[in-house]
């Protein structure tokens, strides 16, 4: 198993590459070893409809996501290597859950669907790898990736935390369009991705600000678009303009988060004023840093891992 893959486990699973040497009982490096493994062999077919349709194919896949499934299982358990982290044990959950669905899917024979979950599965990834500062590097093989959607492709690289060539793919999308046929639904996804990119990755309200200010003037963009991106803009431009605040202990960030939330009950809806996707984005991020806190369990942890959890159900 190549060091890359091993790290795209870590990635995906939220750990730190850096935490591994001080878990001793039980150790995560076996199940993460698994994983990874697991992670490469799917890789073509995750890029590939027609690799992953293909019946010649069938036992490979069934073979690594069913094994992957029994990986994952442990992880979410309070007496696992996650054990005294509430958010991997949550994220570990969700991941088994996406797997279990997509395991099931495929024996039923509805492969599109089961391919769709393994691929959400590195899109569901990308709220967590954004919440730290830590930066890896990984590498695509250029054979496969050269066939791959772009979308898939930039999701890959965001998933893996190359935020960069992942910007770019987005980027290209979102200007060829609609001459590229591009889904209009892809070009959404794109927006959303980069929205992560300017809230939670590089953290630069004002250039996500002058961004999706031009993308309000595109001439695609139907009339409910421009009052969207008009409202994340503006948002971004006043959040740019405000002094940050100096946070210190997990009950003051806490706060924050509530005060950028401000009155959002996180309804499937909104309140309307069209800005709740970067405003959730920028609360999310703050709630992450309260479960980041060093220290025991706290009253100031389980509310901010709860908030999380419904704050990601409207973002993804």
């Amino acid at each position: 198993m190549s060091r890359a893959s091993f790290y795209l486990l870590l990635a995906i699973l939220g750990l730190p590459a850096t935490g591994l040497a001080a878990r001793k009982k039980p150790d995560p490096k076996p199940p993460m070893h698994a994983l990874a493994a697991e992670i490469s062999v799917l890789e073509r077919f995750l890029l590939s409809e027609a690799e992953f349709s293909n019946p010649k194919n069938e036992k490979v896949i069934s073979a690594s996501v069913e094994s992957m499934r029994r990986h994952v299982a442990p992880l979410d358990d309070k007496k696992g290597p996650f054990g005294e982290d509430p958010a991997l044990r949550a994220n570990a959950a969700q991941l088994g859950r996406h797997l279990g669905d997509a395991a099931r899917s495929f024996r039923s024979g509805d492969k599109n669907f089961a391919r769709y979950m393994l691929q959400s599965s590195l899109s569901m990834c990308i709220a967590c790898h954004t919440a730290g500062k830590v930066q890896w590097d990984f590498h695509l093989p250029e054979g496969k990736a050269a066939s791959a959607p772009p979308l898939e492709r930039a999701n890959f690289l965001f998933a893996t935390r190359q935020f960069e060539k992942g910007k770019d793919l987005y980027d290209k999308l979102i200007e060829d369009y609609p001459g590229n046929k591009a889904e209009r639904t892809d070009v959404q996804k794109a927006l959303n991705a980069l929205a992560i990119y300017y809230v939670r990755v590089k953290e630069d309200p004002s250039a996500g600000a002058s961004y999706f200010s031009d993308i309000a003037k595109e001439s695609w963009a139907s009339e409910t678009d421009r009052q969207e991106f008009r409202a994340w803009a503006e948002y971004l431009k006043a959040w740019s303009k405000e002094s940050a605040p100096a946070l210190k202990g997990e009950g003051a960030v806490l706060a924050e988060a509530h005060r950028v939330l401000g009155a959002d009950d996180l309804s499937a809806i909104g309140k309307g004023t069209g800005d709740e996707y970067v405003r959730r984005l920028r609360a999310s991020a703050l709630l992450h840093k309260v479960l980041e806190t060093p220290g025991p369990a706290s009253a100031e942890k389980g509310e901010a891992l709860y908030l999380l959890g419904q704050v990601y159900q409207r973002l993804n």
